[in-house]
């Protein structure tokens, strides 16, 4: 079945999700056959109908070595004409292959890549026409080696393995600043470079999709590419870092993952699409599925979960072969993003945001809707508006960590890092208290001002477990603001952190400490309750500074907001800031703006006074239109050095007088004009 994307109530991530949550569109659907060329009218053998596929399009495997004596093996399709030429400005799609299809093998080739056999099979069709790249890992996989650092041939990405037996791909998301990219995938991109110049492809066309390691690599490849090489993308069932989500912010991305993955978590699907939901360019589909092969739903030649009339990969590849790096290649604007996050507004629980919050989902989530409905709506409205609801999405007041990306330093076996924030105390995460003190590190959407904190340890009354509790705003300077000391035994109550005026965070870290009682950990839950007034400051400050950029604010009114930014500037470097002072800042902020914008057109005013400036005066003798001209200017100069609480009407009548004084004084007896201005 598949289920687009949704917020799900905490207490159902640890359950099986085959019933929908509120607001859910499940669509019935049978298991697809696993995708191999058979499928798509290669003739069938022992090798699943691989060698014919070769023979028929003249698919060829070959090598490539970077400049960093990095050689890969990889297979090519380019279509050629009758006389054996290759066209020119042909769109490039790449695919990454999962783990264990690596080497100098027919794995990559032979099963998964459905979207990469209808190609080839509809190779005549001049609309979807295009060289189809799958490089491969220098090794198949590596049995027992793939947790260890020095031994990366059969790998894509740079994961760093987990301490105490952690599985290597157990993991919502990983931090990618804190590894480089493989020296693998670097040559594979490099490789997709290559190829790009040797055939003159459409540079605007190049196409990326990957499913399990490969969807890892893809989030890689996306995530790290300072060039923008790819027009769009599918990641299927990979782990990414939500931090750099903003680098592929202009790419249109279709992400797939199945909600029990027994191999990746679907929580990293999650993780990744709540990161990038308010760019307006990503769609997540989840399948109700235990399966890890998500791919085989994705790419379904029979499966049409959208009604539309089209199986699932005739969907995918004319949506894939409409993108380009300047927008669709039909002028169309893709609504979809915009779709799933409305459809995710209308199911919000009232139990997850203040009631001015829900208003604002739902204020946001009508105007969505018009944009949804409406046949002239631009580009950049809908994005707009997408950005406007997944940015007030993001402002739960209740269990902040839920489905945030964690980073953990250590695991022990089959307990992962993500069980500890998925609102189920029956799950937990483990580490090792007394030999490798571990750490658990929680990404918050944004700076919060944190109210309290709930610890729930493993619910066992025999187990004693020392922690400390730590935030911070950069994830480089931490302060603690709890801990557990004391030897007695968890419970299913846990244990709550409060704090007067809050904190202010962007992350939120337990620490396990060593224990004369027990030598491990076990974590079941970490809650965090908070508000988001800071991120409503953090806009108003945006606001003032577009203000102060233009050039006709006073300069008593541009100091006092300069005044504030300064203000600002402290407070948000600070973890001991309180609701207080956000709130005393945004009262004094929100006041200076509202005066900004009522500031009366001080346009004919000045002119006036540029005008009486300009005359000189010295050849005049003193008399009443003289005295008369100096004190409207007086009054006029002193009226633009401070406008605050004027009327235009008042303005307009100080410029008439200035004007009415300025032709008095030009006047000679016989009504002509003096010529007296400056040149």
């Amino acid at each position: 079945m598949k289920r687009h994307f949704r917020t799900f109530a905490a207490g159902l991530l640890g359950m099986s999700l085959a019933l929908s949550s509120p607001g859910v569109q499940v669509y019935a659907a049978n298991d697809a056959p696993t995708q191999n060329p058979s499928l798509y009218g290669f003739t069938a053998g022992s090798d699943q109908g691989t060698t014919d596929m070769i023979e028929k399009t003249g698919l060829q495997q070959l090598d490539y070595t970077d400049e960093n004596g990095v050689t890969l093996s990889y297979w090519l399709y380019v279509p050629k004409n009758a006389d054996g030429s290759v066209d020119e400005d042909l769109p490039l799609v790449v695919h990454m292959h999962g783990y264990s299809d690596g080497g100098k093998t027919r794995t990559v080739v032979n099963r998964h890549y459905g979207l990469g056999y209808a190609l080839l099979a509809d190779r005549d069709n001049p609309d979807h026409k295009a060289i189809i790249l799958m490089p491969q890992t220098p090794q198949t996989t590596v049995s027992g080696t793939y947790l260890k650092d020095g031994n990366e041939a059969d790998r894509w990405v740079n994961l760093p393995a987990l301490t105490v037996n952690g599985n290597y791909w157990k993991r919502s998301n990983w931090d990618m600043s804190d590894r480089a990219r493989s020296d693998n995938l670097n040559a594979a991109y490099n490789l997709i470079k290559s190829v790009q110049s040797t055939y003159h492809t459409d540079a605007d066309r190049t196409y990326l999709s990957g499913e399990s390691m490969g969807g890892c690599a893809t989030w890689d490849l996306l995530l790290r590419d300072d060039e923008h090489l790819f027009a769009a993308a599918m990641p299927m069932c990979g782990i990414g870092d939500p931090a750099l989500a903003q680098n592929a912010a202009d790419v249109p991305i279709h992400m797939y993952h199945c909600t029990n993955d027994p191999t990746i978590t679907s929580t990293a699907g999650r993780v990744m699409y709540k990161a990038l939901a308010k760019y307006g360019s990503t769609t997540y589909t989840e399948y109700d599925s235990g399966s890890h092969f998500v791919w085989n739903y994705a790419w379904s030649k029979t499966l049409d979960d959208d009604g539309n009339g089209k199986s699932n990969l005739e969907d995918a590849i004319e949506w894939m072969f409409n993108q380009s790096r300047n927008g669709t290649l039909d002028h169309s604007i893709d609504k979809a993003p915009l779709k799933e996050v409305v459809e995710k507004a209308k199911s919000v629980s009232e139990a997850d945001y203040d009631p001015d919050t829900l208003a604002r989902i739902e204020s946001a989530a009508a105007a969505g809707q018009q944009l949804l409905d409406s046949t002239e709506a631009a580009a950049d409205e809908v994005r707009s508006q997408t950005e406007e609801i997944s940015v007030l999405l993001s402002r739960r007041s209740a269990n902040l960590c839920f489905e945030q990306g964690v980073y953990p330093t250590q695991t022990w076996a089959d307990s992962h890092a993500w069980l500890a924030v998925d609102g189920n105390t029956s799950t937990f995460w483990d580490g090792n208290s007394n030999t490798l003190s571990p750490e658990l590190d929680i990404r918050l959407d944004h700076p919060v001002l944190l109210d309290s904190v709930h610890v729930t340890t493993r619910i066992n009354a025999s187990k004693y477990y020392k922690y400390e509790i730590y935030g911070s705003l950069d994830r480089e300077n931490w302060e603690k603001i709890g801990e557990k000391t004391n030897t007695s035994a968890s419970t299913d109550a846990g244990d709550v952190y409060t704090f007067d005026g809050s904190k202010l965070v962007s992350w939120i870290r337990i620490k396990g400490v060593e224990s004369n009682v027990n030598n491990s950990f076990h974590l079941a839950e970490m809650e965090a309750l908070g508000s988001h007034e800071f991120l409503d400051l953090e806009e108003c400050m945006t606001e003032l500074e577009g203000l102060l950029a233009g050039e006709n604010l006073p300069e008593s009114l541009a100091e006092q907001m300069n005044a504030i930014l300064e203000d600002f500037d402290a407070l948000k470097d600070s973890t001991s800031t309180t609701r207080e002072e956000v709130l005393a800042l945004m009262d004094t902020a929100v006041n200076l703006v509202e005066t900004a914008k009522t500031l009366p057109d001080l346009s004919l005013l000045k002119t006036a006074l540029d005008k009486s400036k300009m005359l000189k005066m010295d050849a005049y003798a003193d008399g009443e239109q003289k005295t008369q001209l100096s004190t409207e200017m007086q009054a006029a100069g002193a009226l633009i050095l401070d406008p605050c609480n004027q009327s235009q009407a008042i303005v307009n009548q100080k410029a008439a007088d200035l004007n009415s004084a300025l032709l008095a004084m030009r006047l000679r007896p016989d009504g002509a004009l003096l010529d007296t201005l400056a040149d």
